[in-house]
């Protein structure tokens, strides 16, 4: 069979011209065309006029039914705008029903192959989630600006700098942590990936840096009763409940061992805390301990942390990143170390597997030769990586998150630009 060629737009214009005086198969002879094509072409003159001299084949089908593809197009987009998913056979069946209700009897277009043909003519794709979180509560941007008035006064009334405003957040881990996608032969039924079968056992770690991208001292919630026994390096907080998370008693420990922990915290100077509306971020009792250190809350509306929350939209991914990384050398590197179960299973880490010391070459990361897991990932995100909240507040959308306009701050100051070279960093950067 021979191959199939595609022609420019201007090509086939100097066809036809030349058919036009010589005839059909006399241009096909000169330019090594068929003559059925050539006929064609004659008969496309003028769309082909209209198109780019080196446009070539106008491959894909135009829409039988554009009305149809138009509502449901508008549907789908109203169902992402409103964070809903929106999967392939959802869209099979609201066609259907939308074609019902538009009388077209002969409609033929709710297969799978048509479902991506309407998504390749009108730009859509199937994509992985970025995110999951609360739907923005109603009102949302009045309660935003609200919000950004309320810090912009607690600034300028305390006199803070930047190495005085504080954000903390919890981000929930788990001791397997695979990689959702991996590349494989063409053809594959399974895709398999090897974990120690505890992809739910979690544990949470507290992070918290200052507006000019200063990182205080890490806290790790284990959900057990009893502490490790194992030895725990210096560098990092350990506390372990019953449920592995955020609570009262857990929120006084981070106040004493972390944020008091930090440089010239023991002189408890003013500074402004910004914490998300967790039900033991708002008792009474963290918020008086809190005050008597010096600290001013500012607790974020429920609902709004992936607008408001900086450490929510810079750096905890950027931190999963580096911890997904390490895991998978770990699985991958050290999995000759690691006993077997009777039942084909790896061995669980331990808490000390997660804090304690791992070897790694990394010497622009330590000077130390072996590091704590956790210090050295915390560690390795640099001040840069925190203070992109910072460069992008020249944007609209990050001006609403650190709610203060860039000129009346000293911590929205447009960073020193070799800082924002990738060539200047220090580290290489990681995927996301």
């Amino acid at each position: 069979m021979p191959k199939r060629k595609s022609y420019t737009a201007n090509f086939k214009l100097c066809v036809v011209a030349f058919a036009k005086d010589n005839g059909n198969r006399a241009a096909g002879r000169k330019y090594s065309v068929n003559e059925k094509s050539v006929r064609e072409w004659r008969k496309e003159e003028a769309e082909l006029e209209k198109l780019h001299p080196r446009k070539r084949a106008r491959r894909g089908q135009k829409a039988k039914w554009p009305k149809l593809e138009g509502n449901l197009l508008r549907w789908v987009l109203t169902q992402r705008e409103s964070n809903h998913s929106v999967s392939t056979v959802a869209i099979q069946l609201k066609a259907r029903v939308m074609a019902m209700e538009q009388k077209i009897y002969d409609f033929k277009g709710g297969s799978p192959n048509w479902v991506y043909k309407f998504m390749r003519r009108n730009n859509l794709s199937v994509r992985a989630l970025t995110s999951a979180g609360q739907r923005l509560p109603n009102e949302w941007e009045k309660k935003m600006h609200y919000f950004k008035i309320f810090v912009h006064k607690e600034i300028q009334q305390l006199g803070l700098k930047p190495n005085n405003i504080f954000n903390m957040d919890e981000v929930p881990m788990s001791f397997d942590i695979p990689a959702t996608r991996s590349v494989a032969e063409t053809g594959t039924k399974r895709i398999c990936v090897a974990t120690t079968g505890h992809e739910r056992t979690c544990f949470t770690v507290v992070l918290a840096c200052t507006a000019n991208g200063e990182k205080l001292k890490p806290m790790v919630i284990f959900k057990r009763v009893m502490m490790p026994r194992e030895k725990m390096p210096a560098g990092v907080c350990i506390v372990c409940n019953r449920k592995g998370w955020m609570n009262t008693d857990v929120m006084k420990t981070w106040s004493d061992s972390c944020f008091r922990a930090r440089k010239g915290g023991f002189f408890n100077p003013k500074s402004l805390l910004v914490l998300d509306s967790l039900a033991a971020h708002k008792e009474s009792s963290v918020q008086k301990l809190l005050n008597s250190v010096g600290a001013h809350i500012a607790i974020i509306p429920g609902g709004l942390t992936s607008k408001l929350q900086p450490l929510d939209m810079a750096v905890n991914h950027s931190f999963k990143c580096f911890i997904r990384e390490d895991w998978d050398n770990w699985m991958r590197n050290g999995s000759a170390n690691v006993k077997f179960y009777p039942t084909l299973t790896f061995q669980a880490l331990s808490p000390s597997t997660i804090v304690i010391l791992i070897q790694h070459q990394r010497p622009q990361m330590s000077p130390k030769p072996v590091s704590p897991w956790l210090w050295v990932l915390w560690m390795f995100l640099k001040t840069v990586t925190v203070t992109r909240v910072l460069m992008v507040l020249r944007t609209q959308r990050l001006r609403r998150m650190l709610l203060v306009p860039a000129a009346e701050h000293p911590c929205l100051a447009p960073a020193p630009p070799r800082a924002c070279r990738a060539r200047d960093r220090k580290w290489p950067r990681r995927g996301r």
